[in-house]
């Protein structure tokens, strides 16, 4: 299951807005409609114009009923147009009415304030008492809200054949989910964006054995009214493009400054339509594009059809994914490797330790750009460089760094016969001189005199092990700090 940047990609041409909405005072809102502006008041309850030629809603009966709306007890196929729209509400019961215009009072709330689609999926779950799907023409979910957890199943691994079992074309009742305890009722309204089908609108219900009398007017009206002003939001994500992307990049920003914690996380991911729950979880941190092309990252994950967030987050394209929970991250880091993409990965990890997961990404995705790394680099095989990544953000690196080899570097920036290739050489070797005075192609004698230069300067002994070890680390950081200046 994947959730699409906002728009299927046959309506990514740019077009004039069906309705522009502004305010210019705190009395009145300004609604444009094909070239003819009116002005309205805001507190006034706007009523939208459906859109023309709207495909029809159609219903299963279930067995509920909340603020008014109802559902029927057989298949209904309601056809709503701009013609139709006031007719329709003329046969509206006071209680029904009353439940619409409350309803379409909060859309224009909504959309006075820039709300998301999300944020409407999560008005229409709570006035009707159902759970609500927002699905594009690419069957992603685009947004979930009121879930049970029934339907939860579902939407975890929601695929075109599961989002098209529905049977709408008006053949047999053929139920969502049949194999489940209690069978699956759903209406589906059609969501039309410039005369295309972008996706649509799922209204889902467990079918119980009650069995409810109230007419399907309100609720064929709300299912209608709730496409129309989905359309008018998803027109302005088409005119900047942004939205999707920024509520990604703002999940991912409030879990590593710690605003919310990893089950926080995966539950306002679900609000997006990515179900992070119930698989083990892997931080991945790429280097970023500077074009405007879809990231190889993003790409190879909605190829895999996996769960995921991400965004570009200070100098990383990170995501958190969620794997299949009998893949590894070795396989998925292998699955990198072959789409090319240069990245750090963490361990596996639960929701609990994200944070700490996508630290582990960053670390490796850091220590993969210094030369003699593979493309792809797990921070379980990072070994000592864990240690001077950590260093060095916290600032002790170049200290630690200067304390132990601060009297070889000054002696270097001032002397043509420099030291510090000879102490790397000899610590690769394990303080083997006969091997080091080999390595660095000079005999022993000037092997040995060097060797004594750098003990006068360190004022310690080389031939101590804990030593070597110290100026081993010492000099990693060095060349660490000299690679990441560089970069």
């Amino acid at each position: 299951m994947g959730v699409a940047k906002g728009m299927s990609v046959r309506t990514m041409e740019r077009h004039k807005p069906l309705f522009e909405l502004n305010a210019t005072s705190s009395k009145a809102l300004k609604m444009t409609r094909q070239g003819k502006q009116v002005t309205l008041s805001r507190e006034a309850s706007v009523r939208l114009p459906l859109s023309q030629g709207g495909a029809g809603i159609e219903v299963y009966a279930g067995g509920t009923r909340r603020h008014g709306f109802g559902w029927r007890t057989d298949r209904t196929e309601v056809g709503q147009t701009l013609d139709q729209f006031p007719s329709a509400k003329t046969d509206l019961g006071p209680l029904e009415l009353a439940a619409f215009n409350k309803l379409n009072d909060e859309f224009i709330r909504l959309l006075l304030s820039g709300a998301s689609h999300i944020s409407l999926a999560e008005v229409l779950a709570h006035h009707l008492g159902c759970p609500v799907i927002i699905e594009n023409a690419l069957h992603e979910v685009l947004a979930y809200a009121g879930g049970t957890s029934e339907l939860d199943k579902l939407v975890q691994c929601w695929s075109p054949p599961e989002s098209t079992r529905h049977n709408h074309d008006g053949a047999t009742k053929d139920w969502l989910l049949s194999s489940f305890p209690h069978e699956i009722a759903c209406a589906r309204r059609t969501i039309t964006l410039r005369g295309e089908e972008w996706g649509w609108l799922h209204v889902v219900q467990t079918r119980h054995t009650d069995r409810a009398e109230e007419t399907t007017g309100a609720f064929a009206l709300a299912l209608a009214r709730t496409a129309e002003v989905i359309a008018i939001t998803l027109q302005g994500d088409l005119n900047n493009g942004l939205q999707s992307t920024q509520r990604q990049k703002s999940l991912l920003t409030r879990l590593m400054l710690g605003d919310i914690n990893g089950e926080q996380f995966v539950e306002r991911a679900l609000r997006i339509g990515q179900d992070l729950r119930d698989r083990p979880l892997v931080a991945v941190a790429a280097r970023p594009q500077h074009s405007h092309e879809v990231h190889p990252l993003e790409t190879l994950l909605r190829t895999l059809r996996t769960p995921f967030v991400q965004a570009v987050c200070e100098d990383h394209h990170l995501a958190v994914v969620a794997l299949a929970c009998q893949s590894s991250v070795a396989l998925f880091a292998d699955e990198l490797a072959r789409a090319g993409i240069r990245a750090g990965v963490s361990r596996l990890t639960s929701a609990d330790h994200l944070a700490s997961a996508i630290r582990q990404s960053r670390t490796a995705a850091i220590i993969g750009r210094k030369p003699g790394w593979t493309d792809v680099v797990l921070f379980d095989r990072l070994g000592i460089f864990r240690l001077l990544v950590a260093l060095h953000e916290s600032g002790e690196l170049e200290r630690y760094v200067d304390d132990e080899l601060g009297p070889i570097l000054l002696h270097d920036e001032s002397s043509p016969n420099a030291l510090l290739p000879t102490l790397r050489a000899y610590l690769a070797v394990g303080g083997n001189k006969a091997k080091a005075a080999e390595a660095l192609f000079v005999q022993r004698r000037s092997l040995y005199y060097r060797l004594e230069r750098i003990d006068s300067l360190l004022e310690r002994s080389l031939e101590d092990p804990e030593t070597r070890t110290v100026l081993d680390i010492a000099l990693r950081g060095w060349d660490y700090l000299q690679t990441s200046n560089i970069q």
